[in-house]
């Protein structure tokens, strides 16, 4: 979340170079959630949420820091 705004996890590395740099240098928030069901009913969930801040960065280094992830990662 950065100010109301969801991100969700990016699809290509372009994606992920336009997320990184609304976030550099900006506090926001990390959402995770879990949920346990069976048979299509909900047993339990949980939900929690954690503010972070990035540190300023600039492309060049949002560039490198991009270019030693895997595909894997980004899909």
């Amino acid at each position: 979340d950065l100010d109301g705004q969801l991100i969700s996890k990016p699809e290509s590395r372009e994606e992920a170079l336009s997320i990184l740099k609304r976030l550099n240098g900006k506090k926001h928030k990390l959402i995770s959630s879990v949920c346990i069901s069976k048979n299509g009913l909900m047993m339990w969930n949980f939900t929690d949420k954690a503010e972070l801040v990035m540190k300023n960065f600039s492309e060049e280094d949002l560039k490198i820091y991009l270019s030693k992830i895997s595909d894997k990662a980004l899909a």
